[in-house]
């Protein structure tokens, strides 16, 4: 027996008839080291029932119930009991699969068998899960899908894989009596894809020749379906393919996202953004599907199964569309229907999103009312022994919700003015220095406009303005004007025409 890795090969043999021991052995394809190649041989007791070869591990089932593990370079990292005998392993990364029989055969011939899923590096129990095989078959395959899912096959031609993780239920994925083209052809598995299933075919023969090397096949992934009353067998099965791959690969984003060194790669951030538009990808082919056997059923008027089929798709724009769709085919009842499942999606994302927008604007332990334009003083006790309250306010969030932010607490004491209150000040200097602005203004144009009219002489304002040229550098007779209108009460309006803008605080004072 013999196992592949990226990083090397593992073999082993059980004891022979002759009485030789069982032996393993194991040889990296890179060292750096001069002897790199170890064996082992087994007690006397002990035989080789499986092996496989992960990235950083070596992994051994006897027929003693032991998982016997080992580094790459010969180390015996652990020992480990298996609950029953051993079948089949398989390896991914540092996780190890092991199927065991969990009791004996039933009467019509099933096997009843389990598989534990272990943590090589830390030598732990992952995960455990009955293992299904067809009534009357054996288990033929075990491995990992390229997503990562737990994926078996057994001797009928099944194959079956899990979707949600290590505990989740198993799904057909692959029937052979569908695929098979002759009565006499199988499939021996290779590998298996979220699309596809690689696999040698096989004519008359149980296992594929060494020489000349088979010929490796890629079939797609044919679930088993049962014929509809609409004769859309085709379309449900691609629906079923669809809505496995779309599984198949959250599993492995899912995956990515814990850290799985195998789906990460090299480029971990490259990979999570891959995985992530691989999932949309198979989401928006699903939704096609949908919307092909929706269109069928509305067209034998199965409108239920129609709106059934509506709650499937993955998108709002496929929805949306599938309302246009009911529209055209004027079916009323049916695009009233899905215009309220519509309505439902939309709530719910917008909910959604205020959940997300609450949790990203409202720090730990912050107030649950936000204040504005309270300064903080107000936030004071009067006891000098209890500590000022946070100011508190109100910020934009990520959608133009307002949320609440917790400012620091200030650290000058009560009777000195803080930073809130010189900001305060600021921001009403702002307001007078716009006020000052437009009283400038207007100051400008009523100059302008006297001086255009050219008034009496006997309005002394008037005279003196007319005199001075406008736009000279002297201001002598401007600030006449002035000192005269300061005389009537308008001191606002002098010192905005003598300081400006920035100047006029100044000048007032």
């Amino acid at each position: 027996m013999a196992s592949l890795s990226v990083k090397g090969l593992a073999l082993a043999r059980g004891r022979t008839a002759g009485g030789e021991d069982s032996t393993i052995m194991y040889r990296p394809f890179t060292s750096w080291g001069g002897s790199s190649d170890w064996n082992f041989t087994l007690p006397e007791e002990e035989s080789a029932v499986a092996v496989a070869a992960g990235n950083s591990f070596v992994a051994v089932a006897t027929s003693s119930g032991h998982l016997r593990l080992f580094s790459p370079a010969g180390v015996q990292r652990a020992v480990l009991s298996l609950a029953g005998p051993a079948v089949a392993m398989a390896a991914r990364g540092r996780d190890v699969a092991v199927a065991w029989h969990s009791a004996a055969p039933g009467a019509l011939g099933e096997q009843r068998l389990r598989v534990s899923v272990f943590d090589a590096l830390e030598a732990s129990l992952l995960s455990e899960a009955a293992l299904p095989v067809s009534s009357g078959a054996t288990l033929s395959w075990l491995g990992f899908a390229e997503g990562g899912a737990l994926a078996s096959g057994d001797s009928e031609g099944t194959v079956r894989c899990q979707l949600a993780g290590g505990n989740g239920a198993w799904s057909p994925i692959f029937a052979a009596a569908q695929a098979r083209q002759a009565g006499s052809e199988r499939y021996w598995v290779v590998g298996l894809s979220d699309a596809e299933l690689c696999c040698v075919v096989l004519n008359g023969v149980d296992a594929p020749t060494v020489h000349p090397r088979p010929v490796l096949s890629s079939l797609d992934l044919a679930p088993p379906v049962v014929p509809s009353d609409m004769g859309a067998v085709e379309l449900e099965r691609n629906l079923l393919s669809a809505s496995a791959r779309v599984g198949v690969r959250r599993a492995a984003a899912a995956a990515a996202a814990d850290g799985d060194e195998e789906a990460l790669g090299e480029d971990s951030e490259g990979n999570l953004a891959r995985a992530e538009q691989d999932i949309m990808d198979a989401e928006r082919e699903m939704d096609s599907h949908v919307l092909r056997l929706l269109q069928k059923c509305a067209q034998v008027d199965r409108l239920q199964r129609a709106l059934e089929l509506a709650a499937m798709l993955n998108s709002e724009r496929a929805l949306m569309g599938a309302v246009t769709l009911a529209n055209k085919m004027r079916k009323p009842a049916l695009s009233e229907r899905m215009g309220l499942l519509l309505e439902a999606r939309q709530a719910q994302r917008e909910r959604e999103q205020q959940a997300a927008l609450a949790a990203v604007a409202t720090p730990r332990h912050a107030p649950t009312q936000a204040t504005q334009g309270v300064a903080p003083s107000a936030y004071l006790d009067d006891s000098a022994d209890r500590e000022e309250a946070p100011r508190v306010t109100t910020g934009r969030g990520i959608f133009g919700a307002a949320g609440a932010i917790a400012a620091p607490k200030a650290s000058a004491p009560a009777a000195e003015p803080s930073e809130g209150d010189e900001e305060g000040e600021e921001e009403m200097t702002d307001t007078e220095e716009d006020e000052d602005e437009d009283e400038e203004a207007a100051t400008q144009k009523a100059l302008a406009a006297a001086a255009a009219a050219k008034p009496k002489a006997t309005n002394p304002f008037a005279r003196k303005v007319i005199a001075d040229p406008p736009g000279g550098a002297k201001a002598g007779g401007l600030a006449a004007a002035v000192k005269s209108m300061q005389g009537s009460g308008k001191r606002k309006l002098s010192t905005t025409v003598l300081g400006g803008r920035k100047g006029s605080k100044k000048a007032a004072k």
